[in-house]
């Protein structure tokens, strides 16, 4: 059963590093979803329920990034050139920060970086038009890095002269325009993933599953391209090796503790494989074709029309993950356990859907949703779903763990305070509102603290914030804090 959970609450914006018995601050990060950036006039999605602003987004990324950077942000209303030379400025002088507590190490961006409409040849669009859409808006955020851990923080705020690197999930949007090998080097995508997989692998053959850990079907079987023949070519670089059949997910080290899971939740997908060159379509993009064709009744596969409940879901703008990158989560999730990290999975699409709008799930949710309540590693490590695709944002916590795969459940968004610890076990399902809906005059992004036993994110305007709740969860920092005992 899905329900609000006394775990989530408002969050209070403290910024006390030594906060009672949460533990220490470890970590702090920005969030950002869904900006969809094209200049092109304000419109709507497909099912023409939302207004989305399209060239507004530029200018709210760029105040977002300023207060992330501690710069305080450009007064909402100011023209994207002058928000954009703001941003893009290092804070090089001290007088610059004038927000500390607001200065992140990191910014997290859950997908969809420009709009499809930028390679639409009908709006206007072409390839020129999506390559201009992508320099700017990579123009105001951080760079990317290969990187895969962001550090345990000294202090309550990030030192001034620390650098702020951006990690990105793969959208549908990004897909529409350009193929997944373009994005594997402009994200560094393949230079993450392939780092992943190779410890992974070397992870699981170490550490191989009990030899009565249940056999899985998934829905599709499929493996990820193998580490070992990138292991024996060394001396070509990840970015020359990717291609559009490239697995694109990746896990990220924050504050010590916490275990980043970047997935990809287009893996298995009808958009992205344009260009795979190695012999036929790509197995992924047909078992894709395949499933809209059996499971889809429209000749739009875009529409849910006729579809009911989560059987919405079965459409072209979402996307499933192949039997390769669960077994790489499953794998991930057994390390975490043993190395007693806290879990936090990150995908642009949802998998509960108290959390988002049933046409906004990823196909083979339940295959996910078992993972995270597996009694071998998932109950005790997986702390938190994050995601962006529904720009309108959702919210609902799992408390009974033997239902977290069912396919109804009766959640509703809003949590009521409560400020007792949390029961445990406890999976958080949270989707951020999105930047592209973000009207002139208002802003959405947030500021994520990571504590040893508490999540707590500070949303602004658009974005709500919220707190998880950690002391009575098995694993992570508490499992630390009981072995020192």
């Amino acid at each position: 059963m899905s329900a609000p959970a006394s775990s989530t609450s408002p969050a209070s914006g403290s910024d006390d590093g030594d906060a009672s018995d949460s533990g220490r601050l470890l970590a702090r990060l920005g969030v950002l979803s869904d900006i969809q950036y094209a200049d092109v006039p304000d419109g709507h999605n497909f099912l023409k329920t939302e207004r989305r602003f399209y060239r507004n987004a530029l200018q709210t990324t760029a105040r977002a990034v300023d207060r992330m950077r501690g710069l305080g942000g450009a007064s909402v209303g100011e023209g994207a050139g002058a928000a954009v030379a703001s941003a893009a400025t290092a804070p090089s002088d001290a007088a610059a920060i004038i927000e500390p507590e607001w200065r992140c190490q990191a910014v997290l961006h859950l997908g969809d970086l420009i709009d499809g409409f930028n390679a639409v040849p009908s709006a206007g669009g072409s390839e020129a038009v999506s390559d201009a859409a992508v320099q700017a808006i990579m123009e105001v955020l951080p760079p990317v890095s290969s990187e895969r851990v962001v550090p345990p923080l000294s202090g309550s705020c990030v030192p001034q002269g620390d650098p702020m690197a951006c990690y990105h999930l793969l959208g549908n949007h990004e897909l529409m325009n350009f193929p997944r090998s373009r994005w594997a080097r402009e994200m560094a995508f393949g230079a993450l993933s392939e780092a992943s997989r190779r410890e992974a692998e070397r992870w699981a053959r170490a550490n191989p599953p009990p030899s009565d850990a249940p056999k899985r079907e998934y829905l599709f079987p499929s493996s990820s391209a193998p580490v070992a023949a990138a292991e024996s070519n060394a001396a070509a670089s990840a970015s020359d090796r990717v291609s559009s059949g490239s697995p694109l997910y990746y896990d990220l080290l924050v504050g010590g503790v916490y275990r980043f899971i970047m997935l990809d939740a287009f893996d298995v997908s009808v958009s992205g494989y344009g260009d795979y060159n190695e012999g036929g379509e790509h197995p992924h993009f047909l078992m894709a074709q395949e499933y809209l064709a059996r499971e889809n009744p429209n000749e739009i596969k875009f529409s849910p029309e006729g579809l009911h409940g989560t059987e919405r879901r079965k459409v072209a703008f979402n996307g499933g993950m192949s039997q390769g990158q669960l077994e790489y989560l499953e794998t991930v999730l057994r390390r975490a356990r043993a190395n007693k990290e806290w879990a936090v999975l990150c995908s642009h699409v949802a998998f509960h859907e108290g959390a988002s709008h049933c046409s906004a799930l990823l196909w083979n949710r339940e295959e996910v949703l078992r993972l995270l309540t597996a009694e071998e590693y998932g109950a005790d490590v997986v702390v938190a779903c994050l995601h962006g695709h529904d720009h309108d944002g959702g919210h609902c916590v799992d408390e009974d763990p033997d239902a977290a795969a069912a396919t109804a459940g009766d959640a509703s968004p809003s949590a009521s305070p409560n400020s007792s610890p949390p029961p445990a076990p406890l999976v958080v399902h949270h989707t951020f509102e999105g930047v592209l809906t973000t009207p002139v005059g208002q802003d959405t992004y947030g500021r994520m603290d990571l504590f040893e036993r508490r999540i707590e994110v500070t949303g602004v305007d658009r974005l709500k914030g919220f707190s998880i709740d950690l002391r009575n969860k098995p694993g992570g920092a508490n499992r630390r804090e009981q072995q020192r005992d």
